[in-house]
């Protein structure tokens, strides 16, 4: 069970610049060798050469930069992130698989001990068992391990939190009802940052602890409207895109203008995320097994789930909505969407339960949503036609009110291409976009 567990893992190390506490690490690692994915993450290369059985993942300081980050690269189904000095047996594997195997939706943490055998340090280990098993508090330096699907899904550690990712990280799962198991199994740590100072540290630790969870508390009572933005993609590359154009411009310059699309999206994206919050934006990606990609780093991905564009369009649906109160999918034909337009779709929301931007051709480049729909209903839509935007308005308006946006031209063909070079020929974000449309 075990080494088929570990194929499933990526097991994820942030370490800090200068830091070679991760060595001794690696004995705990060796039957990991091979099977697991094993990320180091820092600003520097930590490896004197390459190995086959560790990767180094470039990233800015900061230990939730550094695991987002790793995150997104990550390749296998589950992460498990471990602190450069943790060190565990053979058993902790074996019962995390196990965890897994009884709660796969879960967040997974292991008991903490120090190396150091003092009474003092016994305390600490109590405190952390109680703080852990009782208020369901517990902290990074336990080895949280949760499926990356999940992770995605809750937009990771917050990389503003100004202390204690980890702990913020917790708060969220609460919010948002993901159980906490614990493993029946024990990580050690080292106790240095307690030497000489035990009480000036462990009330340090406490004070900030209860403080950041009175904050996190206010949140459960009253937790904030967030909304959830997918653009559908497809992996340039990996899949056949832009068919239709492709057969005018050619392949390669159908790829770049898709390619392109989503670089000016992502901006758009970024600006609205910078503000507000409440704003989480994701890639949806067609392909799995190019979720990991460089092209997609700027944002967590999703899974679209497979079948056909009704189905996927329902598995993105139903997963978001377990988190967010509000959903909106756009797709990267339209770059020319504004961040004035996610906002008009973000206020149509507050007096309507959908939201639809009709495109030129009868499909429609935006669908918002904060009420439950079946899967009957996604399936009954005639996608890429001119009556897809007309049947699903009927769908929704059968379900709740719909407000319409104003129209945009979204790029399936030379002519919509040519439509598009006039429309953002004055705008400035677009600068490589206009480059790439002025051959045509």
């Amino acid at each position: 069970m075990k080494e088929s567990f570990l194929q499933q893992v990526s097991i994820i190390i942030p370490i800090a610049n200068g830091d070679l506490s991760w060595k001794e690490l690696l004995p705990c690692l060796k039957s990991a060798f091979g099977k697991a994915e094993i990320l180091l993450v820092s600003e520097q290369n930590p490896l004197q050469y390459e190995t086959s059985y560790l990767k180094w993942i470039p990233s800015p300081q900061g230990r939730a930069i550094q695991m987002n980050t790793a995150a997104k690269k990550a390749t296998r189904e589950i992460l498990w992130f471990l602190h450069a000095d943790s060190h565990f047996d053979e058993m902790a594997i074996t019962q995390l698989a196990r965890n897994f195997l009884n709660s796969p939706n879960a967040l997974h943490y292991f008991h903490l001990s120090f190396h150091s055998g003092s009474f003092l340090m016994k305390l600490n280990e109590w405190g952390v068992f109680l703080r852990s098993s009782f208020l369901k508090m517990p902290f990074g330096d336990q080895g949280f391990a949760m499926k990356k699907d999940l992770f995605h899904l809750l937009y990771g550690y917050d990389e503003n939190a100004p202390y204690g990712e980890d702990h913020h990280f917790v708060w969220k799962c609460h919010r948002f009802k993901i159980p906490l198991k614990r493993v029946r199994a024990s990580l050690k740590t080292s106790a240095r940052k307690y030497q000489g100072k035990w009480l000036k540290t462990t009330i340090k630790h406490l004070f900030l602890t209860y403080k950041q969870a009175w904050e996190q508390m206010k949140l459960l009572l009253i937790p904030p409207k967030k909304t959830a933005i997918a653009c559908f993609v497809k992996t340039p590359g990996v899949s056949e895109l832009k068919t239709r154009l492709a057969k005018s411009i050619g392949r390669e310059k159908a790829q770049e203008f898709h390619s392109l699309s989503c670089q000016t999206l992502a901006r758009t994206l970024k600006k609205v995320r910078g503000q507000s919050d409440s704003f989480y934006p994701y890639w949806s990606v067609a392909e799995d097994k190019a979720r990991s990609f460089d092209i997609w780093k700027d944002f967590f991905t999703l899974s679209q789930g497979g079948g056909e564009l009704g189905q996927r369009l329902h598995y993105s649906y139903q997963t978001l909505r377990q988190i967010y109160q509000q959903v909106l999918f756009i797709g990267a034909d339209s770059p020319q969407l504004s961040t004035e337009i996610i906002q008009k779709a973000l206020l149509a929301l507050n007096s309507h339960d959908f939201v639809l931007g009709p495109a030129q051709d009868g499909g429609y480049y935006l669908f918002g949503g904060k009420l439950k729909l079946e899967y009957e209903d996604w399936l009954s839509v005639p996608y890429s036609t001119e009556k897809t935007l007309s049947v699903f308005q009927s769908i929704l308006e059968k379900k709740g009110s719909v407000a319409l946006l104003g129209p945009l031209t979204d790029v399936d063909t030379i002519d919509e291409l040519k439509k598009l070079k006039e429309i953002i020929q004055h705008k400035e974000e677009s600068s490589e976009l206009k480059i790439f449309l002025s051959q045509f």
